[in-house]
Formats: structure tokens, C-alpha cells, sequence
């Protein structure tokens, strides 16, 4: 094979892995995208506990006679699995990509926010079977069995982010375009 042959030929090779680079690197992003939900940390940095983690829960169906407690066994932002889900590549370009969701309560969560939550839900004060207050919790109810209406009050969200900036995934792709790169010329 003639050297013109060769230097086209690793022309021809390079172009390829410089079309696909993009994309391959947009996939890499959302993995660890994902990855952190699973790892419930992004760039090795934990998100917050929940703030009441073992105690009594609404988010389990009501009217069992069973005791429910929420289980640390449930993931950080994951009730439904819908936010986690909605993460997907939207737009991938000769020099860039984008990551991103359509659900609009996901920048409160990746940021973290204070929300004004405006009141009048309806609640029912539970005790345990002694009538123990130590152990009551609110659980919503419809209107009509209502023991009192919430008040207007701020909910503060941590930040628990789950996509943009991170060192770690930029060494993981920067890794990843090395390799990529340094095979061609194999």
C-alpha cells in the first residue's frame, strides 16, 4: 500500500471517529446522568438525606391496617421513577450535545429552590392505638374528614444535582476521546 493510500486511509478514519465522537460522548454524559440517581451523588459529592427518612409516610397507600414506614430501600428523587426516565439526549451537533428533561420540577431539584406552597391542603392528625402523640403524623385526607387545613408555608428543596457541570464525567469523556483518537493512529 502506497503511503497516499495510507495517509488516506487514516484521513478517511479519522473523519469517522470525529462524526461519531459527539454522540458517543453525549451517551457517556447521559449514563452518568443516570449513574447518579443510582449512586444518589453527582461529581463524588452526596446529595442530602431526606428529611425524614423512617418515619411514617403518606406515600404509601392508605387504609392498610399494617404500620407503613418509608424504606431508606427507595432512591433520592425517585418516587415514580418519571424525573429519572425524562433525562435523555435532546440535540446532538458536529461540535456539542445536550442533555436535558422536560419535567419543570427538575430544575428545583437539581438546583435546589424554596418553593411557597400556598396552604389549604386538608389533614388528619393520627396517633398510634394508645393515642400516643409522641408518635402522630399528618396524613392527607379529603375535606370532609379534615382535622385542619395546612397554612401557607415555604418548602425548601436541597440541591441535589443530577445533570450539568461535572469534573468527573469530563475526565470520563476526555478519557474516552483519547482512546478514540489514539486508535486511529494504531
Amino acid at each position: 500500500m502506497s503511503h497516499k493510500n495510507k495517509i488516506d486511509k487514516l484521513r478517511s478514519n479519522l473523519a469517522n471517529v470525529l462524526r461519531r465522537l459527539p454522540e458517543e460522548l453525549a451517551e457517556i454524559a447521559l449514563d452518568y446522568t443516570r449513574d447518579a440517581f443510582k449512586k444518589e451523588a453527582w461529581d463524588g459529592k452526596p446529595w442530602p438525606e431526606r428529611k425524614n427518612d423512617g418515619q411514617r409516610s403518606r406515600l404509601f397507600k392508605s387504609g392498610s391496617s399494617r404500620e407503613k414506614v418509608r424504606s431508606k430501600s427507595r432512591g433520592l428523587l425517585v418516587q415514580s421513577g418519571d424525573l429519572r426516565r425524562s433525562v435523555r439526549i435532546l440535540k446532538v451537533g458536529i461540535d456539542s450535545f445536550t442533555i436535558g428533561t422536560d419535567r419543570r420540577y427538575a430544575k428545583a431539584h437539581n438546583e435546589g429552590d424554596t418553593i411557597s406552597h400556598p396552604g389549604g391542603t386538608p389533614y388528619k392528625i393520627l396517633t398510634d392505638k394508645k393515642g400516643d402523640t409522641r408518635l402522630a403524623w399528618m396524613r392527607k385526607v379529603n375535606a370532609a374528614n379534615a382535622s385542619g387545613f395546612t397554612k401557607p408555608h415555604p418548602i425548601k428543596i436541597p440541591q441535589r444535582q443530577f445533570i450539568g457541570k461535572s469534573e468527573e464525567l469530563l475526565r470520563e469523556m476526555r478519557q474516552h476521546y483519547i482512546n478514540r483518537i489514539s486508535a486511529v493512529f494504531r
